[in-house]
């Protein structure tokens, strides 16, 4: 009976059981709070750490913008020279074309035979000149010479215009020659 009445025991053991409890509790609560402040602790860090790379890639950024604009009148000088250099080689080639045009048919015809009011044709890209040939033989030569398989591979189609007979009795005869068909 003495047990039955002992309410301090009773009490003792069930404030033991309580505190026991409450040990367990604190100690997951202290777990819990230790991982939830480990992972804020991390979690502003890596936040830190990327705004850091951030500002760093945005301040590489500012530089190479600068830096682009600081060359920009370098790549327009640059792109100007290119463009330039385009236009005189084209010039140039086409020059040379007509130079080897007049060449070719210079050493194609006798010493007697003179080719004379040479003009160009930018937008056909043809050259124009007469043939001053002193004879009808002659004559017959050039023609044939004009419709010779060689010709035509070397220069494409050419025209012929204005066959005339001076009062000297030679013959003059138009040639149009057209550069950009030529095939080499």
């Amino acid at each position: 009976m003495l047990d039955s009445i002992n309410f301090i025991k009773e009490r003792r053991k069930l404030l033991t059981k309580k505190r026991y409890k409450d040990k367990k509790i604190f100690l997951f609560a202290s777990i819990f709070f230790g991982v939830v402040v480990l992972i804020s602790v991390v979690l502003v860090g890596i936040n830190l750490f990327l705004t850091k790379k951030i500002d760093a890639q945005k301040k590489y950024q500012r530089q190479l913008d600068q830096v682009i604009k600081e060359n920009q009148s370098v790549q327009l000088q640059y792109q100007l020279a290119i463009n330039k250099l385009k236009i005189v080689s084209q010039l140039f080639g086409e020059r040379k074309n007509k130079q080897e045009a007049l060449d070719y048919f210079s050493s194609l015809f006798d010493s007697n035979i003179k080719i004379s009011g040479i003009s160009y044709n930018q937008d056909e890209k043809s050259l124009v000149f007469s043939l001053s040939i002193p004879s009808i033989f002659q004559l017959k030569d050039v023609l044939d010479t004009l419709d010779s398989d060689e010709i035509k591979d070397k220069f494409g189609n050419l025209e012929k215009s204005g066959i005339s007979r001076g009062s000297d009795g030679g013959y003059s005869l138009g040639v149009k020659v057209y550069l950009n068909k030529r095939t080499k």
